[in-house]
C-alpha cells in the first residue's frame, strides 16, 4: 500500500530527491519520506502524522519565520491527506 501511497503523492506535487537512497520529498521539503518506509502500515503513518500535525497547530510558529511554520503545516497537511485517501480508496481506514 505505501507504493500507491507514494504515487499519490507524486501525483500532488511531491518529488524523489537525489539522495542515497531515495527520499520521497513534500512539496515544501519539510517532511521527507525514505524508500523504505520505516511504518508497519499506513494506518501508523497516519497517526503519527495527524498526531505530528495537532501538535504543529497547537504550538503555533516558534520563531518569527511564520511561513516555516506555514509550509511545515501544509506538507503535514497534505501527508495526512494522501494517506487518508489511500486507506479509504482501499476500504482500510
Amino acid at each position: 500500500m505505501f507504493s500507491t501511497l507514494f504515487e499519490v503523492l507524486l501525483s500532488r506535487g511531491w518529488r524523489w530527491d537525489r539522495k542515497d537512497p531515495p527520499a520521497l520529498m513534500a512539496p515544501n521539503g519539510t517532511i521527507w519520506l525514505d524508500h523504505a518506509p520505516p511504518w508497519k502500515d499506513p494506518h501508523e503513518l497516519l497517526g503519527v502524522m495527524q498526531g505530528r500535525l495537532e501538535r504543529i497547530r497547537n504550538a503555533g510558529p516558534i520563531s518569527d519565520d511564520v511561513d516555516a511554520w506555514t509550509r511545515t503545516v501544509s506538507d503535514t497537511q497534505a501527508l495526512v491527506d494522501a494517506t487518508r485517501d489511500v486507506l479509504l480508496s482501499n476500504g482500510a481506514a
